[in-house]
């Protein structure tokens, strides 16, 4: 069965077999072999289970995902889904976890489907694992009178409070966010689970079947679906492959430094942020900074992804090119490439006028070797409706004798000003 119908399936289902879930009393076991949505979520062994392949989300994603393993004769991938341990929970998921990172939900990152609770929409989330925060938190023994963090507690965060936890796991969020080449048309936003909960505005719920809210709070960027309008097969896993793009662009940037540890963002030696753009708001960085040398402003990446938005779909054709777009790629020092693969192209963007910006070393280097194959284009004012663009080709050599070479420790980048365009 298609995943599109196996998600129309759960979306239709699940809040009726819940109530006939939790209305059955123990060992519901009759409950559970029949076609439920239960069955559909939760990952099985297809050679023990053959009815699972015909309808069960994990066996069909994990069927589609054996194409890119980007491990020789071994699944990169685990997919798993969960419905709740015990009773149902009220917003299901199903995460594809690199097994570099992780392999439970509880910790570190993942990509994840999460189900709103009132099933009128389901999300395409990287997301982080809430558990690793609320068990962090120090609670007191009722036996010893000592207070501990939780099983799944990261060593590495140490909180007070829940509400103290939430604001970290938001704030990873956001730098997180920083991280990221290119959203790749993903969104920034909050989701919305309809968890009715802001564990900032009020005591935290012992409620251990909703956990939607620590879902919303642990979101970096995600594609909302809608009940009544779910894409087609292409597109779902066209979306899918390209969130687990970004999904191995983090997981190299933060070069196997746990997620949490970009809270202590001073005392993280991350791998360079290659293919950045720092052009947003340049004249507010400040080099000597070492808070911001490797985390620019959440919006840059937004900008930034506007930008190649407006070539790949405007530029490009104006240009008279047919281009392909490589930002799920980290370190190509290009953004897309022409169809006959003879022209590169890397685009800056400018939420106003064109001002200072920056190139990595990586693209430099390439434009240097590429010559009159690289075209640098700039385009201001992305999100409004009068954008101009400004292409460059051999940048190399019309700013090699202009262009000011400055350092961020470990690596280099390279600043052009407004006045030398």
């Amino acid at each position: 069965m298609l995943l599109n119908d196996q998600f129309q399936y759960i979306l239709k289902n699940y809040i009726s077999n819940r109530e006939i879930f939790q209305n059955t009393p123990s060992p519901r076991k009759e409950v559970d072999e029949r076609w439920s949505v239960r069955r559909v979520i939760r990952m099985k062994d297809p050679n023990r289970f053959p009815d699972y392949k015909k309808m069960n989300i994990p066996c069909t994603i994990e069927k589609n995902l054996a194409i890119i393993s980007t491990k020789k004769d071994k699944k990169q991938y685990f997919i798993k889904g969960s419905s709740g341990e015990g009773n149902m929970s009220v917003s299901p998921w199903i995460g594809i976890f690199d097994k570099d990172v992780t392999t439970s939900a509880r910790k570190e990152y993942a990509v994840v489907y999460l189900f709103d609770t009132k099933m009128n929409r389901f999300y395409l989330s990287l997301n982080q694992g809430w558990t690793q925060y609320h068990h962090s938190v120090l609670r007191k023994d009722s036996k010893t009178g000592e207070f501990k963090k939780g099983k799944y507690a990261s060593k590495n965060l140490e909180f007070s409070s829940t509400e103290h936890a939430a604001a970290a796991i938001k704030k990873n969020a956001r730098i997180a966010q920083n991280l990221i080449n290119s959203s790749r048309g993903f969104s920034f936003d909050s989701i919305n689970l309809s968890s009715g909960f802001d564990p900032m505005k009020g005591k935290v719920p012992q409620n251990k079947e909703n956990l939607a809210w620590g879902y919303e709070m642990g979101n970096i960027l995600s594609k909302c679906y809608e009940t009544d309008n779910i894409p087609s097969e292409e597109v779902l896993f066209d979306d899918l492959f390209k969130m687990l793009g970004i999904y191995r662009e983090l997981k190299v940037i933060l070069n196997n430094n746990s997620i949490v540890d970009i809270i202590n963002k001073k005392d993280l030696k991350l791998k360079e942020v290659v293919n950045k753009n720092f052009e947003d708001d340049e004249s507010n960085i400040d080099d000597d900074n070492d808070e911001k040398q490797h985390f620019v402003k959440s919006n840059a990446a937004i900008t930034g992804n506007k930008a190649e938005d407006i070539f790949e779909n405007e530029v490009s054709i104006e240009m008279g090119y047919k281009v392909k777009r490589v930002t799920d790629k980290v370190g190509l020092g290009y953004d897309f490439i022409s169809d006959d693969k003879k022209t590169y192209f890397e685009i800056k963007g400018f939420k106003d006028d064109f001002g200072d910006f920056r190139l990595t070393e990586t693209e430099w280097d390439v434009a240097k070797n590429k010559k009159d194959d690289y075209i640098l284009v700039l385009i201001n004012n992305v999100f409004g409706d009068n954008h101009n663009s400004i292409a460059k080709r051999n940048p190399y050599m019309i700013y090699k004798n202009k262009i000011e070479k400055m350092k961020i420790n470990p690596s280099y980048y390279y600043r052009l000003k407004k006045s030398d365009l």
